[in-house]
């Protein structure tokens, strides 16, 4: 007679991790040209902040089989929001994309993209294989 499988292992808690205390980043503090419709996501006071750090953190989570909740981005980068011009939601609100500045060859415009940096800087992986660096 067959032993029955093994439960499955309980799911991990997500590590939170601040990643502005990270030694290494590369961060500029490069914006957006003013002038352009990009709204700076300061802080969690913005609702967006947080559910921004949400995304990354699940797609990196889920691409390098970890569990972590991203509580900021790395030092001298910051979060933007642009509107698309004339895309609304069903109740009014507009319709827009969000931009990581603050790398020297210019924005993330992808939580994928992005990820692949964060990887980088967090394992201290030379040369980075980001699609920017």
């Amino acid at each position: 007679m067959n032993a029955p499988p093994p439960p499955p292992p309980a799911a991990a808690a997500n590590a939170f991790f601040d990643l502005s205390l990270l030694p290494g980043s590369n961060g500029t503090g490069r914006q957006p040209r003013a002038n352009h419709g990009y709204v700076l996501i300061a802080g969690n006071q913005d609702p967006r902040a947080p559910h921004y750090l949400s995304k990354l953190s699940g797609k990196y989570s889920s691409r390098y089989g970890v569990a972590v909740q991203f509580t900021n981005l790395p030092q001298g980068y910051t979060l933007w929001w642009k509107a698309k011009p004339g895309r609304f939601t069903r109740n009014g609100t507009p319709v827009g994309a969000f931009y990581v500045y603050g790398h020297p060859r210019g924005p993330f415009r992808s939580v994928g993209t992005l990820i692949v940096h964060l990887h980088s800087i967090i394992n201290n992986v030379a040369p980075c294989q980001c699609v920017k660096c």
